[in-house]
């Protein structure tokens, strides 16, 4: 009964995994790199079952309590009762969202000027600098997947010199009580190995018109700047925007 028993949880973990791969939903758990680990552990748990299966009238070597089969069960019974689902608002609200952080903002230039000391042929300010400068000469900077951590670090680091400038952003709303009664975070879900590790980060959007937490948005809007512990910080003032669905891979990598 328990060789029945392991090679049924064997072969319906692997299926599990399949499934998840199949369906693209594997990304809402792991970040894409690791999908071959995923593929390695499916081979695996199918050479288990196959050995159970060659054990079948085998006799049992040792044994193993019932509860232990209830732990490597919960998984897919996780599955079956709770559909995969992307990680939202409610979730920001409890890590907390990287946003308008003058002082990470400071400290990250102090560091900057550090290394430059250290290593002088090192400049690591005007390194990203280099990098606005074709910024300024857009029509509007617009923000997806690929270049998202970039941008979004360049948007910080030198407001300033892209005060005024359009940009073109999606992402889910997230009311954060920390801020004005007229603002709201429109942010992204960062994943660095899987959901665990997950951090929030996203612009401010400064408008009129009330949104509801979780709405996925592509904002359009114009960079503006106002002082938070001694530093300029960008605020995005709305624009125009579209509702859209919110897309099937809803995380940005780094």
């Amino acid at each position: 009964m328990t060789a029945w028993l392991r090679m049924i949880i064997c072969f319906g973990l692997a299926l599990m995994l399949c499934s998840l791969l199949v369906t693209g939903e594997i990304s809402l758990f792991v970040h894409p790199k690791f999908r071959w680990l995923i593929g390695v552990s499916i081979a695996f748990l199918m050479i288990l079952g196959l050995i159970q299966l060659w054990n079948l009238d085998g006799k049992e070597m040792h044994t193993i309590r019932h509860w232990s089969y209830a732990i490597v069960l919960l998984p897919l019974i996780l599955f079956v009762v709770v559909p995969p689902k992307a990680l939202d608002a409610s979730i920001a609200a409890k890590k907390g969202v990287t946003y308008m952080d003058s002082k990470a903002i400071a400290k990250q230039k102090e560091s900057a000027k550090q290394t430059e000391k250290e290593d002088p042929g090192e400049d690591v300010v005007q390194s990203f600098r280099k990098k606005v400068e074709p910024l300024k000469k857009k029509s509007i900077i617009e923000i997806d997947e690929e270049n998202y951590g970039e941008l979004y670090t360049l948007i910080y680091s030198f407001p300033s010199e892209l005060k005024g400038k359009k940009i073109k952003v999606k992402g889910f709303v997230y009311l954060d009580p920390n801020i004005q009664q007229n603002e709201f975070v429109l942010g992204r879900f960062t994943v660095t190995c899987c959901t665990a590790d997950a951090s929030v980060i996203g612009f401010v959007f400064k408008t009129e018109k009330p949104f509801k937490e979780n709405q996925w948005l592509e904002a359009t809007g114009t960079i503006q700047t106002r002082k938070e512990n001694g530093a300029d910080v960008p605020v995005i003032r709305l624009d125009s925007y579209e509702l859209i669905p919110a897309p099937k891979d809803p995380y940005v990598y780094f």
